[in-house]
């Protein structure tokens, strides 16, 4: 039990798979629906009924428990909030009716139809979390459809006026919430909540006179499961390529004697376009950023391209075995400071394992993750999330021959 409490928490603060709150998406949900008892109250009833006075309550009706279905679509900005349309239908069946006299009647049959078109506007809470609350509401057009209703005239109505369908569009709002789950990069599921209610409707009911209507409001709770897929999520961002460094062409000079060309400096510069990289010019506090080691999202993984680079960086260390260095990870600002603060450090332990499987001592090295304390960036931008994320080669030790500081 402590275990699977755990996993749900760390779940909790995990960032989501990827941008899956983000962009246009579609999605299908359904579920439970629980119409509230509804007052039918007639108007122009001209002496059908025995007494009838405009507004009087000829029934009672009571629903079983029906369904929902429906369609959404909308659109998902980065912030969590979500605009949405949404085509739905509720049915439910009529369960119990009491007549204007309090009985109840012992026929009783017929089903209510809800089709609701409406505008929704959602919000996410931590959006770039895996698993994320939301609230919200809505408001729109609901077309409410009284189904071959039968009920019990006798002592009702004076003609024994038979019932018949009818329909009435009205505006209608609706509120509710519930827990989005980030399945993958593109799917989302949802456990749902609604509340509807409508404006009165008026329904032509009674097949013997046309000019008389009953009013009611329709009112509903639904208990929902949904299921979204986002177009176009957006994959990792590619790796920088590397800078090429300027090549220095010697002049030849034909003056007599020949003069000896100076040999070059050392230098201290991060992996080339061929993954070399030298550190004999580096001196104490030099840092080298290691553009292209990157990691799965949300994850501490080499990915191949990585371990490619980190490959060059070994060769450069075992030719200095008087380096000792510090690999340090960073992270963007996205996802909370002890989340950043983990997964920089396990980031970090992971290109130090991965070169001292290449055979360099792992006491020349250590790692440290400062999660996302140290920008370079500005973290409101794509490029600026892109070159927060890295890992960097800090020199913090060599022999006595120490080079001059890298420019």
């Amino acid at each position: 039990m402590r275990s699977a409490v755990l996993g749900l928490a760390v779940l909790g603060v995990v960032p989501g798979i990827a941008a899956a709150n983000q962009g246009w998406y579609l999605g299908l949900e359904g579920g439970a629906n629980f119409v509230r008892d509804q007052n039918f109250k007639i108007y122009g009833a001209n002496g059908l009924l025995v007494s009838a006075p405009d507004g009087t309550k000829v029934s009672d009706v009571s629903f079983d428990t029906g369904y929902v279905a429906g369609l959404v679509g909308g659109y998902g900005f980065g912030s969590g909030l979500k605009l949405e349309l949404e085509f739905a239908r509720r049915d439910n069946d009529f369960k119990r009716v009491l007549l204007q006299n309090g009985q109840p009647s012992q026929r009783v049959g017929g089903r209510e139809f809800a089709d609701l078109a409406f505008a929704n506007l959602w919000y996410d809470f931590f959006p770039s979390w895996r698993v994320h609350p939301y609230i919200g509401g809505g408001a729109g057009v609901v077309r409410v459809a009284v189904r071959d209703p039968a009920v019990d005239s006798v002592g009702l109505f004076q003609d024994g006026s038979a019932l018949r369908s009818d329909f009435d569009a009205v505006f209608a709002f609706q509120a509710g919430g519930g827990l989005r789950f980030d399945l993958s990069r593109s799917l989302t599921a949802s456990i749902d909540y609604r509340y509807l209610r409508s404006n009165v409707g008026q329904f032509d009911l009674l097949v013997n006179n046309p000019e008389s209507h009953v009013e009611t409001r329709y009112e509903s709770h639904a208990a929902l499961f949904s299921l979204r897929y986002h177009f176009g999520a957006a994959p990792a961002a590619p790796a920088e390529a590397p800078v090429e460094p300027v090549q220095i062409v010697p002049v030849e000079v034909a003056a007599e004697p020949p003069v000896v060309e100076p040999v070059p400096k050392p230098r201290c510069e991060p992996s080339g376009p061929n993954g070399e990289m030298e550190l004999g010019g580096c001196a104490v506090g030099d840092v080298l950023v290691l553009r292209g080691v990157n990691f799965d999202t949300a994850k501490s993984t080499l990915t191949l391209n990585a371990k490619a680079l980190l490959d060059g960086v070994a060769v450069a260390l075992a030719k200095h075995p008087d380096i000792k260095v510090a690999v340090q990870g960073h992270t963007d600002s996205r996802g909370s400071d002890a989340y950043n603060l983990r997964l920089s450090e396990q980031r970090a332990q992971s290109a130090r394992e991965y070169l001292i499987s290449k055979g360099i001592d792992g006491a020349r090295m250590t790692a440290a993750g400062f999660g996302e304390t140290m920008p370079i960036a500005d973290n409101k931008t794509v490029e600026g999330l892109e070159l927060n994320r890295r890992v960097e080669l800090k020199v913090v030790e060599r022999g006595t021959a120490e080079a001059a500081p890298a420019p």
